[in-house]
């Protein structure tokens, strides 16, 4: 009798063993997955976050824009409708776009909602729980939701516009809602090239940087085609030249003795595709 009570203790070591050895691994591989999606995080929550949500309904072609920008301590709220292809909205109102997320229901587009506090909090709840589509993590909204619930009502800026809409009227628009306060606190003067070969590209973009607060001090075309688009800058913690980088999906390098500019930005051929300005 004794040999088998043996056994048993040692089978029932090694199942305990299987079972710790088991919770250890689920433990490790979803705090890997959660450190993961944490790096994928787009909002920092000090710097302006512009998300887009939009309906893939014919029908309704609707969008709304929040800007919630830490910065300046409020969230800004663009109703957007009229003719607009919302994955082209950037190109549309020369402002990034830093995240979308498509609803499963219409009922955030059916009401003029964003009046006040609670409002948007729950607008932004509906779309952590009721998301279609996303390029946003989870981890996103909920910072999001976290940063509007600490925003008075008097803080929340409300607009609607109709597109088309002429282009003067449209920065005008854009840079009251989008700026960018500490691209203008930096002050750092920017040049731009055009490599493409498309006419108007350079100008496009300076639009944008214009529009969230940036200095474009030249605008130019390069003799030669440019292959490869590359950011370059000669300031350290240069979070102007950081962040046109992330906007336009563009390499970015430290270069010293920059003659024209703090920073300039070179547009290659090869990143046309991926352009959405």
């Amino acid at each position: 009798m004794i040999p088998q009570r043996v056994s048993d203790k040692n089978n029932l070591k090694i199942v305990a063993i299987f079972f710790i050895g088991l919770t250890i691994f689920i433990g490790i591989s979803f705090l890997f997955k959660l450190i993961t999606i944490i790096l994928k995080s787009k909002f920092d929550g000090l710097h302006t976050f512009n998300l887009l949500t939009y309906t893939k309904d014919l029908s309704e072609k609707k969008a709304t824009l929040f800007s919630l920008s830490p910065d300046k301590g409020t969230i800004t709220i663009m109703h957007i409708s009229g003719k607009l292809d919302p994955k082209k909205l950037g190109y549309y109102i020369k402002a990034p776009i830093d995240g979308y997320v498509v609803p499963t229901s219409l009922a955030i587009f059916k009401n003029s909602f964003g009046k006040n506090r609670d409002e948007v909090i729950r607008e932004i709840k509906n779309l952590l729980f009721n998301r279609r589509e996303t390029n946003v993590t989870f981890v996103d909204l909920i910072r999001l939701c976290f940063y509007a619930s600490g925003i008075s009502s008097h803080s929340i800026i409300t607009r609607e516009i109709v597109l088309p809409l002429d282009d003067l009227s449209l920065d005008r628009i854009t840079s009251f809602l989008f700026t960018d306060r500490e691209i203008v606190r930096e002050k750092i003067s920017i040049a731009i090239v055009n490599g493409t070969g498309v006419a108007g590209l350079g100008n496009r973009i300076a639009r944008l940087i214009t529009n969230i607060g940036g200095n474009v001090v030249s605008v130019s075309t390069s003799d030669n085609l440019i292959s490869d688009s590359e950011i370059l800058y000669s300031k350290e913690n240069n979070y102007t030249a950081r962040r046109i980088a992330q906007i336009l999906s563009f390499k970015i390098n430290n270069k010293d003795n920059m003659d024209i500019s703090d920073v300039t930005i070179f547009i290659g051929k090869n990143n046309l595709s991926n352009l959405l300005f």
